[in-house]
């Protein structure tokens, strides 16, 4: 077979004579052997002193194992001793060098392909490509190597010879020495997993700029807390580079990383998709985090994005001033979320009325709306105060048929009672923690989104019992119920969140804890979900206290 390279050479460079093979090519030039001994000439080379031959004139002649040693392919880096090709006088090696070659068709499918061989065995005596000569193969579901298939096992996966006998081949790992399944030196999946990590982290590294950032990303993927056993652990190192790519370019040095400046790279979905490095830039970095903090920011991002929504609208203005009195009065302020509803609920309302400014709307638009809407009246209830004190507009809320204290307390119990047997059955630690906030919410009367806030610093023991905010609200909590709080909730020595969410830094959303309470409501159907009353900041005491054997 003609070496590579040598094919297109026709004519020796110095006589022209017609050559069939080349004695020595160089530069893209072929000799013939004569020419060769007249024009490369007896010298020692300058690395070495061996004797070799150089062509006449040359200052620093190499001898050809100087040249080969320390080489290394072109195109993807490895060493390289004997060279596949040599293109523009740099080495190619096998691997790549069907890379460098013309697609030609093949003649079983016709499709263009760089790797034609041919295989008599399996039929064919032409050249054919890779997809056809092994379409009989299949990844092997033991050593998942690339082989025919000898036989399937009773779950018809595909089994190689090795594996498929009545004796599996085996071999060592070559780096933990572990027992693999299949024969040949491949690397156990453990070992070979590790390595596919390693190579994507340094390949990563290389898309990080400032060297401080290069070393937060290879901190985080040597955490010990970051799991490293996903078969797409891959995947999610490029994700978690994406991140820090956006930190390397926004941040010039470690103390520009905040938690607000985080917010305003990433955003709330951002942030929390992104949990488990910020998780860690929290522990390394030492950032305070606040998760109230972080919630009134992204409310406040909300509340912009509202108001362009209906920036266009000729009430537009006249709305952003009702905003701004929330925002700015009032003692205590109310909260961003708070002021968020009322806004969404002020803006539904008034693009429903369809009137062009806040001064047209009548009693008629409102208990039109609140027919369609009747949950609306908490939220619409600051609106209309407004439109009377600025707007001279006297309207007045439709009240609700209030509901008669007994069945208040007949829903309340049997919600309670709900809870409980669902509480006493449960396995799963966090279905288990977010059963307790509903129980407590419900059973006490106290806002969830207060319950899932509490800290370990916001509970003490008085006379075998537990008191919730002793400082404030003394809610004590004995009994079975105390049982289940101690087991599920209070850890020694801890002083952070008792609801702790899926990150670590803020407490379990109240979203969560509605989905395991309907996992809990599926498992156990005719179980009501319950409900939150009050805010805490409102509330003095326990409002009621039914007897459900807690």
């Amino acid at each position: 077979m003609t070496k590579p390279g040598v094919a297109e050479v026709r004519c020796c460079c110095e006589c022209g004579k017609p050559l069939a093979r080349a004695t020595r090519v160089e530069d893209g030039n072929a000799y013939c052997r004569t020419c060769y001994s007249r024009v490369f000439k007896r010298v020692q080379c300058f690395t070495c002193g061996q004797p070799t031959r150089a062509r006449q004139g040359c200052r620093e002649p190499v001898c050809s194992t100087c040249q080969r040693k320390d080489r290394c392919c072109s195109r993807c880096g490895k060493s390289v001793v004997k060279a596949s090709r040599i293109i523009a006088g740099k080495a190619i090696c096998a691997a790549c060098s069907p890379y460098f070659t013309e697609p030609k068709a093949c003649t079983n499918c016709q499709q263009p392909s760089r790797r034609l061989s041919r295989a008599p065995e399996q039929g064919f005596d032409e050249p054919v490509c890779n997809r056809c000569r092994n379409r009989d193969q299949e990844t092997c579901s033991v050593c998942r190597r690339y082989r025919k298939v000898a036989r399937r096992d009773t779950m018809q996966r595909p089994l190689c010879r090795e594996c498929g006998s009545d004796t599996p081949v085996q071999h060592d790992c070559p780096v933990c020495g572990s027992t693999t399944p299949g024969g040949g030196a491949s690397q156990c999946a453990a070992c070979a997993l590790k390595d596919r990590v390693g190579r994507r982290v340094r390949l990563n590294v290389e898309l990080l700029e400032q060297p401080w950032v290069r070393s937060l990303f290879e901190g985080f993927c040597a955490w010990e807390e970051l799991p490293k056993a996903a078969p797409i652990m891959t995947k999610r190192i490029d994700r978690h580079a994406l991140f820090f790519a956006d930190i390397d370019r926004r941040c010039s040095e470690p103390q520009d990383v905040t938690q607000r400046r985080l917010f305003e790279i990433f955003g709330a979905e951002g942030l929390r998709r992104s949990f488990v490095p910020v998780s860690f830039l929290v522990q390394r970095l030492a950032l305070e985090w606040d998760a109230s903090a972080l919630e009134d920011m992204t409310e406040l991002r909300r509340i912009h994005e509202n108001q362009q929504n209906w920036h266009d609208r000729p009430w537009a203005k006249e709305l952003i001033c009702y905003i701004n009195e929330l925002q700015g009065g009032g003692s205590p302020p109310l909260k961003a979320r708070t002021v968020r509803m009322y806004q969404g609920a002020a803006a539904r309302f008034v693009e429903a009325a369809n009137v062009p400014s806040l001064s047209a709307i009548t009693q008629t638009h409102l208990n039109r709306h609140m027919k369609r809407y009747p949950g609306q009246n908490a939220n619409l209830g600051a609106f209309v105060g407004h439109l009377r004190r600025f707007w001279n507009v006297n309207l007045q809320v439709p009240k609700k048929t209030p509901t008669s204290l007994s069945k208040k307390d007949r829903t309340l119990v049997t919600r309670v009672n709900s809870l409980t047997r669902d509480l006493e059955t449960v396995s799963d630690p966090r279905r288990a923690r977010a059963l307790i906030a509903a129980l407590v919410a419900a059973l006490y009367q106290v806002h969830l989104k207060d319950v899932l806030a509490l800290s370990h610093k916001d509970v003490s023991e008085e006379d075998d019992a537990l008191v919730l905010w002793p400082a404030t609200h003394e809610i004590r909590i004995d009994g079975r119920l105390g049982e289940m709080f101690r087991r599920w909730l209070l850890v020694p020595g801890a002083d952070g969140l008792l609801f702790v969410g899926r990150n670590g830094l803020q407490p379990m959303s109240d979203h969560a804890v509605r989905h395991h309470l309907h996992v809990s409501r599926a498992a156990s159907p005719g179980a009501p979900l319950p409900e939150t009353g009050p805010p805490i900041t409102r509330m003095a005491s326990v409002v009621r206290r039914p007897t459900t054997g807690i």
